[in-house]
């Protein structure tokens, strides 16, 4: 529960701050504190020390457990939880990173989702498309690296190899890594093979849709791509 206040100066400000921070709260971070709390007891039984038991606790909230809560997969953490033997040797490893294929959509930083945004801001490390726009690095944390791994049709740019092995790297590092792309990861944006090169290499993976500029354009122009009666199909080419 957060409270806020203006000492009654405007109830309208007020309520816009409330809306931000629900809009940056993950939708399940009630589920998530009730996971913790099933298991605090068991976790405090066999790990004495404070200190120790809150590094425990902000190894599974900021990694792949957590995460796997918030996506509603909560089975999934239960048992990943379940699967630690020793809780003290866990909580003084090196956090486990992970990688986010992020859509950007198609320009307009208005038009990212609520959870590409929360996504940027928890991000230790940017690879970004060439055609992300400087409005939506903007929202991401400030003291996240980035870097540009773009890629344009007939000009020297890195190679997906390339890219994956970056993406891989910075996850073995710890790091929590965003690779940002325009449009949407899986619509011309090579999402799925730096998918397939994150389960080889065993990087646990999340993927956060974008509008596709094929939608978005049309939107810009008032321009509906299907129309009852008149364009029953839409491809993209």
């Amino acid at each position: 529960v957060v409270a806020v206040g203006t000492g009654a100066a405007s109830p309208v400000v007020a309520r816009r701050v409330r809306e931000r921070i629900e809009t940056m709260l993950p939708a399940r971070i009630g589920d998530l504190a009730t996971f913790i709390g099933r298991w605090r007891a068991a976790i405090k039984a066999r790990i004495a020390d404070m200190a120790l038991r809150r590094r425990f606790w902000e190894r599974v909230v900021d990694g792949p457990i957590g995460a796997a809560v918030l996506a509603g997969r909560v089975d999934e953490a239960e048992a990943a939880l379940r699967a630690i033997d020793d809780p003290t040797t866990y909580a003084g490893q090196r956090a486990s990173g992970f990688v986010t294929l992020v859509g950007a959509g198609p320009g307009d930083a208005d038009l990212l989702t609520i959870k590409a945004l929360r996504a940027l801001q928890d991000a230790d490390v940017i690879f970004h498309d060439d055609l992300v726009s400087s409005e939506v690095l903007d929202r991401a944390r400030r003291d996240a690296a980035r870097m540009s791994v773009g890629r344009r049709a007939g000009k020297p740019g890195i190679g997906q190899d390339a890219i994956n092995r970056l993406l891989i790297e910075a996850a073995q590092k710890g790091q929590r890594v965003v690779r940002l792309k325009g449009g949407d990861p899986f619509i011309f944006g090579r999402g799925g093979e730096e998918v397939a090169a994150l389960r080889e290499a065993g990087v646990p993976y999340a993927i956060i849709p974008g509008i596709t500029a094929g939608l978005g354009a049309a939107a810009e122009f008032e321009v509906p791509l299907t129309f009852r009666e008149k364009a029953l199909r839409v491809t993209f080419l």
